[in-house]
């Protein structure tokens, strides 16, 4: 092994090398990080070293998780066109009819809380966040069978890392196009292409020996989405349905990027490569809704379930070196294996109001996930112009 021939690598070592008590490690990526400390630092390592070092291989992304996360970005198209047929169903009077179906503009608001929790594995420690996310947009009725549109979104996530070891506030802008075409009154087509930027403020707690601190990184993670779906649509009375299936491509670029914070001489700072997390995924959604005619408007309660299939099912390795020595062998641990197939369930309420204003309230869980745990809640508007 070789080693830089310099004061902080000899101070380094004789901090490191010391007869220190073993302790229950929290992952195996943080036992590989112990014996990695061993072989690049200390020269004649004796005993065992006590690391803490949980979540050393922090990621934006993650095993499963989506890559976008504007409430339903993959079907805004047709939510749209759902809502402007109901705005067409909830007006009275052919003249109301016929004003309503000539507004082509239409513009749209939701915002949306999630619940963020993701379970301890052998590989990967586990973490506890919230994301609360703002979207606005518009879209355009091009024909009676067309609407295409447009919406951009402002994110913060915050997550904790269990076992105090960490973590990581994020904020991000996100931008989607999105169309729909009906090709009969049972058919219909849409896609989107969205880019996300994403900038993230990482704190890694290192506890070694005596080196106690918390490391910080700052790094840009940039994403681009897209996708094409078909369903088909058909009503008995007031129950309407909807089967849906959807094909949706993403890929997360992270920046490398290196920590600061310790001692200049007394640290463990890591500086980690580039890194590439790409998903696709097939979904097959039933959405059922159940419209309630009111004197002031439409009343529809629904309720929706999805299968989503992940098809970029193989573990990632992170590659990292440690700033105060760059030239040794790299640090590489392993991600969990992504969930392969798992699920989500809604439910909420549309109010549709005879000029043009549709108002809702949705929740959403993840099911059947490995390791994720989430929920969401979100509210929005739209209104016809």
């Amino acid at each position: 092994m070789r080693l830089d021939n310099t004061m902080t690598m000899r101070v380094s070592a004789t901090l490191l090398c010391l007869m220190l008590p073993a302790a229950l490690l929290a992952t195996e990526n943080d036992d590989a990080f112990r014996d990695y400390i061993n072989n690049v630092i200390c020269l004649n390592p004796q005993g065992d070293l006590v690391v803490t070092c949980n979540a050393a291989t922090i990621t934006i992304g993650g095993s499963g998780s989506t890559l976008s996360q504007t409430g339903n970005t993959g079907t805004q198209g047709s939510n749209d066109l759902s809502a402007r047929n109901q705005v067409d169903q909830a007006v009275s009077g052919d003249a109301e009819a016929i004003r309503i179906q000539q507004q082509r503009w239409g513009v749209f608001s939701n915002i949306e809380y999630r619940n963020l929790d993701r379970d301890l594995t052998a590989i990967e420690n586990g973490f506890d966040g919230s994301s609360v996310v703002v979207t606005v947009g518009a879209d355009y009725r091009v024909n009676s069978a067309m609407l295409v549109g447009f919406a951009g979104s402002y994110g913060d996530t915050d997550i904790e890392f269990n076992g105090d070891s960490g973590g990581v506030d994020s904020e991000r802008y996100e931008w989607i196009a999105f169309a729909n075409y009906q090709l009969n009154d049972a058919l219909y087509v849409d896609g989107y292409a969205g880019l996300t930027q994403r900038s993230n403020d990482m704190t890694r707690s290192v506890r070694f020996g005596q080196i106690q601190y918390d490391a910080q990184g700052d790094f840009d993670s940039d994403a681009d989405q897209w996708g094409l779906g078909a369903g088909y649509q058909f009503s008995a009375g007031p129950i309407a349905l909807d089967v849906a299936l959807r094909y949706d491509s993403g890929s997360v670029d992270v920046e490398a990027y290196e920590e600061t914070g310790g001692d200049v001489i007394e640290n463990l700072n890591l500086r980690y490569e580039a890194q590439t997390i790409d998903s696709r995924t097939v979904t097959l959604a039933l959405y059922s809704v159940f419209n309630v005619s009111l004197q002031s408007g439409v009343m529809a309660p629904y309720v929706r379930a999805e299968a989503v299939s992940e098809h970029e099912d193989e573990a990632r390795e992170i590659s990292s070196h440690l700033v105060v020595a760059p030239d040794a062998e790299a640090f590489v641990v392993r991600t969990d294996t992504p969930d392969d197939l798992y699920g989500t369930v809604g439910m909420g309420v549309q109010f549709v109001a005879p000029g043009g204003l549709m108002l809702y309230i949705d929740a959403e869980s993840l099911v059947a996930h490995d390791f994720l745990n989430t929920w969401s809640l979100s509210s929005g508007f739209r209104l016809e112009l």
